[in-house]
C-alpha cells in the first residue's frame, strides 16, 4: 500500500471522527439460544448478551462526555486568546487535572463495555490534548477495532509502532486485529516473537491468550486467559475465548469453577461471567450448579429476561415447576416478544 493511504494523519482522524460525544448506542441482545445444545452462539450470547456492563459505563461516560465538552472550549479558548488559531493542539492541555480525570473515567468505561468504541474516540481526543502522540493514535485504533473495523485498526496499530517501536499497548491491538481478520499465522507469530513484552499487562494476557486459543497450545492458552481474566474479569470477549477453550477440552465443569471464582476475587464481576459458567455447567450436566450460576447472574442483572427465562427453564427441567412459573412470568413481563420467540426456538415453556 502506499503511504497516502495507508498512514492517514492524525488531524485526518480526528477531524473525521470529530462528533465523538454523541451517544453511541450499544449492540442489542444476541439471539438464538438452543436448549438443546450448548454452542458458539449461546456462549456468545452469554458474554455479550446481557447489557449492564454497558449501562455501568454509560455512567462515566455522561460523566466525561460534559468534561470533554468543557475542555474543547478551554482548548479553543487557548488558541484565541494566544491569536493562534492555528497552533498544534497536541499538548494544548498538557497536565490539566480536570482532563485526566476525564481521561480516567473514560478508561473505566472502556473496559466495562468492549463493544462502544465512544470512550476510545473521546480518549484518543484527551490524549492529544495531554500531549501524548502515540497513545492518541493508539486509541483510534482500538474505537476502529471496537467498531469491528480491524484493517483500519492494524492501520493505526501499525502507525504507532513506527512512530514509538516496541509500544506495548499498540502491540497488544496488532494482534487482536491479525487474531479477529484470522490472520492467525501472523497473529501467533506475532505473540511468539514479543510474548513477554505483550503479556506485561492485563490486556497483553488476554490477547497472547486469545491468540493462543486458536492453536494447539490449549494450555499456554487456558493460563494467560486466566491470569488476565483474574485481574480484569469484566473482559467479555476474553471470558467467551476462555468458554471455547475449556468446552473443547471437555472441562466444561472445571471452567465454570473458574469463572464463579472471578466472582469471589477483589474485582466486581459482571453478569456475562456468571451467565457463561451456568451455560458450561448445563453443558456438564450439573443443573444444581447452573442454578446457582444462573441466581448470581440475576443478582447482578434483576431485570434480564433472558435470565430469567434461563432460570425458569433450569427449574423446570429440576422438577421445581412452581419456581419456574414465577421466573417465567418474570421474563415475560421484562420482555413478552423475547420470552415468546425463546419459548418458540427451544420448545420449552417453563409456564407448563
Amino acid at each position: 500500500m502506499s503511504n497516502d493511504t495507508a498512514k492517514p494523519s492524525l488531524g485526518h482522524d480526528l477531524r473525521r471522527m470529530a462528533p465523538v460525544w454523541a451517544v453511541v448506542s450499544v449492540t442489542a441482545l444476541i439471539v438464538a439460544f438452543s436448549m438443546k445444545s450448548i454452542g458458539k452462539s449461546q456462549l456468545e450470547r452469554a458474554a455479550y448478551g446481557n447489557r449492564s456492563a454497558c449501562e455501568y459505563a454509560e455512567v462515566y461516560l455522561t460523566v466525561a462526555r460534559q468534561e470533554m465538552d468543557k475542555q474543547r472550549e478551554v482548548a479553543a479558548k487557548l488558541r484565541f486568546e494566544s491569536r493562534e488559531l492555528d497552533k498544534p493542539s497536541l499538548g494544548l492541555l498538557k497536565g490539566n487535572k480536570s482532563l485526566m480525570k476525564a481521561r480516567a473515567d473514560l478508561q473505566h468505561a472502556a473496559a466495562l463495555c468492549p463493544l462502544n468504541s465512544e470512550a476510545d474516540k473521546l480518549l484518543a481526543v484527551a490524549d492529544w490534548y495531554l500531549g501524548d502522540e502515540c497513545s492518541a493514535i493508539y486509541h483510534l485504533g482500538t474505537a476502529e477495532r471496537r467498531a469491528g473495523r480491524h484493517a483500519e485498526a492494524l492501520i493505526q496499530y501499525e502507525l504507532v509502532l513506527e512512530k514509538c517501536p516496541g509500544d506495548q499497548p499498540s502491540l497488544v491491538g496488532k494482534a487482536v486485529s491479525l487474531r479477529e481478520l484470522n490472520r492467525m499465522d501472523e497473529a501467533i507469530a506475532l505473540v511468539n516473537s514479543h510474548r513477554d513484552q505483550i503479556a506485561a499487562s492485563t490486556e497483553g494476557k488476554l490477547a497472547v491468550g486469545r491468540a493462543l486459543s486458536m492453536t494447539t497450545d490449549t494450555l499456554a492458552a487456558r493460563r494467560y486467559l486466566e491470569e488476565g481474566l483474574v485481574e480484569n474479569p469484566s473482559e467479555t470477549a476474553a471470558v467467551l475465548d476462555y468458554s471455547r477453550v475449556m468446552k473443547d477440552a471437555d472441562l466444561e465443569h472445571e471452567g465454570a469453577d473458574f469463572l464463579m471464582g472471578l466472582g469471589r476475587g477483589s474485582i466486581p464481576t459482571i453478569p456475562q461471567v456468571y451467565h457463561t459458567a451456568s451455560i458450561l455447567y448445563k453443558e456438564s450436566g450439573d443443573f444444581t450448579s447452573e442454578e446457582r450460576a444462573l441466581r448470581d447472574a440475576l443478582r447482578l442483572f434483576p431485570n434480564s429476561a433472558e435470565l430469567c427465562y434461563d432460570l425458569g427453564v433450569n427449574l423446570y427441567n429440576q422438577g421445581k415447576r412452581a419456581e419456574a412459573r414465577e421466573f417465567a412470568k418474570r421474563s415475560l413481563d421484562y420482555d413478552v416478544n423475547f420470552f415468546m420467540q425463546r419459548v418458540k426456538e427451544t420448545g420449552v415453556d417453563p409456564r407448563a
